[in-house]
């Protein structure tokens, strides 16, 4: 366990800051999520129950909007996208 946390730790400390400073935004992200879940994981489990709170209410409002303009705009003249949440 503590192998991993070192490991971790300097990930985020080294290796991600090295991937933003290389246009690697991809990667840079992926690498700290999955140190921060090492690292820091009781924040990490905190920080995505938060996160999924946040979806579930923002995709209430998403699916009321789709709604509300089916209702107020023809179908012909507006097609909503289809909203699916990964």
């Amino acid at each position: 366990m503590y192998v991993q946390k070192y490991i971790a730790m300097e990930t985020l400390q080294v290796f991600a800051p090295l991937a933003r400073l290389l246009g690697m935004y991809r990667i840079k992200s992926e690498l700290e999520e999955l140190s921060f879940m090492f690292a820091y994981p009781e924040e990490y489990e905190e920080v995505k129950h938060r996160v999924e709170v946040l979806r579930k209410k923002q995709e209430e409002v998403v699916l009321e909007v789709i709604s509300t303009q089916s209702l107020l705009f023809p179908h012909h003249m507006f097609r909503p996208c289809n909203y699916r949440s990964n």
